[in-house]
C-alpha cells in the first residue's frame, strides 16, 4: 500500500484507538495505518493496564519506558498487556526506535502531525515504526504459543504475515559502518529488521539500541526468541542491555543511505542458513 492507502480518508484512517481488537489477517490484508493515533496519555487507563500497574510483574521485566506509557503503547500495538506480559520487550523497543532515514515528521495545515517518506512518497499518520512493531507483536506472539500452547494456533495463525515482516535478528560477524546511513554492530548483537524499509540491494534496515541504519543482509541470520526454560515453564526472554535513554522517538538523521555494495561476510564464515 502507498500514500493513498494510508492516508486516506476510509475507515482506516478514521479507526480509533480503542480499536484495537481488528484480527492480524486483516492488518496484513490492508498494509495501512490501522489505527492513526497512539492512545491519549491523560485518558482513563484499561482495565487491564491499571491491573499490570498494581502488580509486580511489571518490575521484573526491566524495561525502560514509563509503565503507563508502555502499558497504553502495547495495547495501542494490540497486545492484551496481561497475558502477553512476555512480549512487552517489543513496546518498550518500539517506543525508543528512531524513525527510519527517509523519514519526517511535518505538520498539516491543521497542526496535527504525520510523517513523510522523501524517498518514497509515502505519508502515515502514525510513526514509522508503529506498524513494524505491530508486525514484529503477531510474529512474536505466535513465536511465543508455539513454544508454550501451540494446540492454540491455527494455520491461518501462522500464514498471516507475509514473507518480509519485521524480525529479530542475530549479527554473525561484525560490521564497521564507513558511510552514512550504515550502522555499526558486533557478533553476537541481537537487531531488529524493518522489513519493507527501503534499503539498497544487499542492505538491511535495521534497528538496535536505540539507532537505525543499514546492515549487510549476509551478516545477519534469522533468530528464534526463547520463552520457556528447559522445564518449559514461561520466562520473560532475555535481551541485551539497552542505553538508558529517553522516549520517543526523533526522526534517525542520517542522511542519504549507503551507496556501495555490501561487503562479503569473512572467509571463515560458515554455509548456509542466512537470510537472504
Amino acid at each position: 500500500a502507498g500514500a493513498a492507502a494510508r492516508a486516506g480518508a476510509g475507515p482506516a484512517a478514521e479507526a480509533s484507538p480503542s480499536d484495537v481488537g481488528i484480527s492480524f489477517a486483516q492488518v496484513m490484508e490492508h498494509f495501512t495505518a490501522l489505527k492513526a493515533h497512539p492512545p491519549p496519555a491523560d485518558g482513563p487507563p484499561s482495565e487491564a493496564v491499571r491491573k499490570m500497574l498494581s502488580s509486580a510483574l511489571l518490575d521484573s521485566l526491566d524495561l525502560r519506558a514509563e509503565a503507563d506509557v508502555l502499558l497504553r503503547y502495547a495495547e495501542y500495538l494490540g497486545m492484551d498487556v496481561g497475558s502477553d506480559w512476555q512480549l512487552l520487550w517489543i513496546a518498550d523497543e518500539g517506543l525508543h526506535t528512531p524513525a527510519p532515514p527517509g523519514w519526517e515528521q511535518q505538520l498539516d495545515p491543521t497542526g496535527e502531525a504525520f510523517f513523510s517518506n522523501v524517498v518514497t512518497a509515502d505519508v502515515s499518520l502514525q510513526h514509522p515504526c508503529d506498524f513494524h512493531y505491530q508486525q514484529l507483536y503477531y510474529r512474536e506472539r505466535v513465536n511465543l504459543l508455539e513454544q508454550v500452547a501451540p494446540h492454540t494456533l491455527t494455520e491461518e495463525d501462522r500464514q498471516a504475515l507475509p514473507d518480509f515482516c519485521t524480525f529479530r535478528a542475530t549479527v554473525l560477524y561484525p560490521f564497521q559502518a564507513e558511510e552514512i546511513g550504515e550502522m555499526s554492530v558486533h557478533a553476537g548483537d541481537v537487531v531488529t529488521v524493518l522489513a519493507g524499509e527501503v534499503a539498497p540491494e544487499g542492505w538491511f534496515m535495521a534497528a538496535f539500541e536505540d539507532e537505525v541504519g543499514l546492515v549487510p543482509q549476509a551478516y545477519v541470520e534469522e533468530m528464534v526468541t526463547k520463552y520457556v526454560d528447559r522445564a518449559g515453564a514461561p520466562i520473560a526472554p532475555t535481551l541485551q542491555p539497552k542505553p538508558q535513554r529517553g522516549v520517543r522517538r526523533p526522526s534517525a538523521d542520517r542522511g542519504p543511505q549507503s551507496p556501495r555494495n555490501p561487503p562479503a561476510p569473512p572467509a571463515e564464515a560458515p554455509a548456509g542458513g542466512k537470510r537472504a
